[in-house]
Parts: structure tokens; sequence; C-alpha cells
């Protein structure tokens, strides 16, 4: 899913700040 793609880059950048 698109939506479920956005997410995980969103968790992604949250985690790498």
């Amino acid at each position: 899913h698109y939506f479920l793609y956005l997410v995980k880059l969103k968790v992604h950048k949250l985690v790498l700040s």
C-alpha cells in the first residue's frame, strides 16, 4: 500500500533523527 509506505518513511525519519 502506498499509504503504508509513506508511514514507513515517516517512522524511519523519526528513528534516524
